[in-house]
């Protein structure tokens, strides 16, 4: 059984996943792995996930699914076995699941407007806090 398994839900910004991995402390490739779930598949994010294996030396599972505009349905046919077996599903003490973006503090899609003076959206895990950061994934911390 792994430690944590950290399930990414992308649409069309993979890149803000794989940029900001190195926010996720204590990753450890024999403990712990990687799930992206996209509805965006194509050639250039199976590049990009190679590249990135590459890179950090880890393994990542890239599953599929169609796009039905909702990111509750990634979950639901996720957790449900419907995408991976529910066996591999559940083979980790931790199942840490965010969208593509969640680490990503740097883009416009993870600010609101001049309306809300581009503060930080909600589901996103900042990291400029004046103490440092509010919130980092420091997977040797959680105890089972």
């Amino acid at each position: 059984m792994k430690r944590f398994n950290i399930l990414v839900l992308n649409y069309k910004r993979l890149h803000s996943f794989l940029d900001n991995f190195k926010k996720l402390r204590g990753f450890d490739t024999l403990k712990d792995r990687i799930t992206i779930l996209s509805c965006s598949p194509s050639i250039d994010e199976r590049r990009q996930i190679e590249a990135f294996c590459d890179k950090y030396s880890v393994q990542a599972s890239y599953l599929t699914r169609r796009n039905f505009g909702v990111g509750e349905c990634a979950r639901a046919e996720y957790f449900s076995g419907r995408i991976e077996k529910l066996q591999r599903v559940l083979d980790s003490e931790y199942i840490f699941q965010f969208q593509e973006h969640y680490l990503d503090t740097e883009a416009d899609y993870s600010r609101w407007g001049p309306e809300l003076n581009f503060r930080i959206k909600g589901d996103v895990i900042p990291d400029n806090d004046k103490r440092g950061p509010r919130f980092s994934l420091h997977c040797t911390r959680l105890r089972s």
